[in-house]
C-alpha cells in the first residue's frame, strides 16, 4: 500500500465483525486502529493504535461525531477506511473529508430510501456515500443506489465481509430469525434462514425478493408471521449478499491502488 498505513474505524461491535476479517489478512504495518469509543469492551481483545473518548452530552449523538473529528489522529495515512452507518463512521469520514484524506467506505449504498426508518442511520450512510473515495458496495443494488446517486467515488461490489463465532453456530442451528438488525438480516439468509425483520424498512430488499427476510411492521402482526414461517422455514435460494471472499478483493483493491 506504498508505505503509508490506512486508518480503520470502529467502535461497535458490528463494525469490528466487519472489519476483523480483513484485519486478519493484512499485514500490520499496512493499517492503524482507531477506536471509537462505544463498546469499550471490545478492548480486551484487541490492540488499538489510537482512542477517542466520547464526552458526555445532552445530545450523545453531537457528541460522538464532534469528538470524532476534535480527537481524530494527525499521522500520515493513505486514507481513512469506515464502515457501517453510525454516528461515529460519520464523524471519522467527515474528519478525513477536511483533512483532504482519501476515504474508503465499507458497506456502501445500502438505502431504506426513507431518512427516518432507520433514524438516524439513512442520513449517516449517504452523507458518508457522498464524500467518498471508494465504495464498497456489498451487492449489485447497493451499487446502482450509489450510481443513482451520482456519488463521485469509485464503486466496487465485493460482496458482504460476517465472524463472530457464538453468533454463527446459533445461528446455524437455528430454525427462523427474528430481529430489527441489519446485520443478522444479512448473517441469517448466509446460512438459507427466514429472518422476520421487525422493523417498517430495510435497506436490504435483496433478500425480500429472494425470500429470505420477512417485513413485520407492528408487533400484531408477529404471531400471525411466526406462525405461516415456521410451517415452512426452509428456503434453498442463493444468499444476495456475496460468497465469503470480501475481504480478500478490498484488500487486492487497496493494495493495487496508485496514488
Amino acid at each position: 500500500m506504498k508505505n503509508k498505513p490506512i486508518l480503520l474505524c470502529f467502535g461497535t461491535r458490528p463494525e469490528w465483525l466487519k472489519i476483523k476479517p480483513l484485519i486478519k489478512i493484512m499485514d500490520r504495518s499496512e493499517y492503524k486502529l482507531l477506536f471509537t469509543g462505544q463498546h469499550t469492551d471490545l478492548l480486551k481483545d484487541v490492540e488499538v493504535d489510537y482512542k477517542i473518548t466520547i464526552s458526555e452530552n445532552s445530545n450523545r449523538l453531537d457528541s460522538i461525531i464532534s469528538d470524532c473529528m476534535l480527537q481524530f489522529p494527525n499521522g500520515d495515512f493513505k486514507g481513512v477506511l469506515v464502515q457501517g452507518d453510525t454516528g461515529s463512521a460519520f464523524g471519522c469520514a467527515l474528519a478525513a473529508f477536511n483533512r483532504k484524506l482519501r476515504i474508503y467506505y465499507l458497506e456502501a449504498g445500502l438505502r431504506s430510501g426513507n431518512l427516518q426508518h432507520p433514524y438516524p442511520e439513512e442520513g449517516y450512510r449517504q452523507m458518508i456515500a457522498r464524500i467518498a473515495d471508494v465504495n464498497f458496495a456489498p451487492t449489485e443494488l447497493s451499487s446502482d443506489n450509489l450510481k443513482n446517486e451520482k456519488v463521485h467515488g469509485e464503486t466496487f461490489v465485493v460482496g458482504n465481509s460476517l465472524g463472530h463465532t457464538q453468533l454463527i453456530n446459533t445461528l446455524r442451528k437455528s430454525v427462523l430469525v427474528i430481529s430489527d438488525s441489519g446485520g443478522l438480516q444479512e448473517e441469517g439468509t448466509f446460512f438459507n434462514k427466514k429472518v422476520i425483520v421487525c422493523r417498517k424498512t430495510t435497506e436490504r430488499p435483496e433478500g425480500i425478493d429472494t425470500g429470505h427476510l420477512h417485513m413485520c411492521e407492528t408487533p400484531q402482526h408477529l404471531g400471525d408471521l411466526f406462525g405461516k414461517l415456521i410451517k415452512n422455514p426452509y428456503i434453498s435460494t442463493s444468499c444476495p449478499y456475496g460468497d465469503g471472499y470480501t475481504s480478500e478483493k478490498v484488500l487486492d483493491i487497496l493494495r493495487n491502488e496508485e496514488l
